[in-house]
């Protein structure tokens, strides 16, 4: 399925368990935006990796030991912050 194939991608934990953190429900259909949003997580990891020779040409100290040791929590709460997100624009879709 398409879901499943974001997730070998993304590397994102069960999809169908994100759509039912933002209210969906678990019969139906990924959408593109559920999509979108697992792709988006994935990237903010994905940035360090590809990005690293930027990131120490224009803030070094980010790849330095105590810099790194910032990077999850910091990952995580922007993550946080996207499902959260995402989740009340699908509340307000759904009230309106």
């Amino acid at each position: 399925s398409k879901g499943d194939a974001v997730l070998a991608f993304t590397g994102v934990g069960e999809i169908s368990g994100l759509a039912q953190h933002l209210g969906q429900p678990a019969e139906a259909a990924v959408d593109d935006d559920l999509l979108r949003l697992a792709v988006c997580l994935t990237a903010l990891a994905v940035h360090l990796h590809v990005g690293t020779d930027i990131i120490d040409v224009v803030a070094p100290q980010l790849l330095q030991p105590a810099g790194l040791q910032a990077w999850p929590g910091f990952l995580t709460r922007c993550a946080l912050a996207m499902i959260e997100a995402e989740a009340r624009r699908r509340s307000q879709e759904r009230s309106a």
